[in-house]
């Protein structure tokens, strides 16, 4: 079973984006563990993961009584892990209800397969999605007893987080029973002039086949096994809804497994909207359990 026992970690750094340039912030120095530990204080447990010589938080909260259930939740870029607790009722609801809670820093990841030749040099450091599948879950399956196959286990993710938490359901439906995603990007073709992309993957014209190939959801579906939810905003302004509307529609005409999507049409790419869908995500979480 779950240790109890942790806490929050502080914030990181906030803003965001899918297609935005990247900000100037001001970055608070945090000393770094020279190896993987785990903290345990209080009610929360935050683990330190190595990816590429530098430790990243892995929040985990902990219900009062017997968990039914964990769900993986996925910052955007540069977002702060703690802003779904801080920022939404997800933590509140979700822990009310009995789930285990994964909060994983991604950092300004893109949820990318892997790093390329052409990917930014100060970008390499931030964790890709094997970090979370070969490390992170495996820990918290073989040290915590999470994340087990066949139990109720579900990902969530918001703006690239939500491209990441598709990839996570796509690609493990061993362990994930639904996921969630609030606000994704999925077919990257559509912003050749993206300035995350092109940092992560080189210019469009010079590799297609990166971002038309098998790190763009829209084009490596295949083998979708698990219900997917898709939430946007009408008003967003970073993403266009299209991406999740036409993901959603090319799914329905494909896969015995209907997505659902949720349009608010005034919404725009931010905590107000994803505050206000966390009811929808754990109401399908809940109509899919796998037991």
């Amino acid at each position: 079973m779950l240790i109890r026992g942790l806490i929050f970690c502080g914030l990181l750094m906030c803003l965001s984006a899918c297609w935005y340039e990247e900000p100037t912030v001001s970055i608070p120095f945090i000393e770094e563990p020279e190896e993987s530990t785990s903290i345990t204080i209080q009610n929360d447990t935050l683990l330190k993961i190595d990816f590429e010589g530098v430790a990243y938080d892995v929040l985990v909260r902990v219900p009062d009584g017997e968990p039914i259930g964990t769900i993986v939740a996925l910052h955007g870029w540069n977002f702060p892990i703690a802003d779904w607790c801080d920022s939404t009722e997800l933590c509140e609801k979700a822990l009310e209800l009995g789930y285990v809670i994964v909060f994983p820093d991604m950092g300004k990841s893109i949820y990318s397969l892997r790093t390329y030749p052409e990917t930014r040099e100060d970008w390499l450091k931030y964790p890709t999605r094997p970090w979370l599948t070969e490390k992170v879950f495996k820990i918290l399956q073989s040290e915590f007893n999470v994340l087990m196959e066949g139990e109720n286990n579900y990902v969530l993710g918001l703006s690239t987080g939500g491209r990441g938490a598709y990839f996570l359901a796509k690609d493990h439906p061993e362990v994930f029973t639904a996921a969630a995603c609030l606000s994704g990007d999925y077919d990257m073709t559509m912003a050749p002039n993206d300035n995350l992309y092109r940092g992560f993957f080189g210019e469009y014209k010079e590799h297609q086949d990166r971002w038309g190939g098998e790190e763009n959801p829209l084009r490596s579906n295949s083998d979708l096994k698990v219900p997917v939810y898709f939430g946007h905003g009408g008003e967003d302004k970073i993403v266009p809804v299209k991406h999740s509307s036409g993901f959603a529609e090319i799914l329905k005409m494909s896969y015995a497994t209907t997505p659902e999507f949720r349009l608010n049409p005034d919404a725009g790419h931010d905590y107000a909207f994803w505050n206000s869908e966390v009811d929808y995500v754990l109401e399908f979480f809940n109509k899919h359990k796998s037991k």
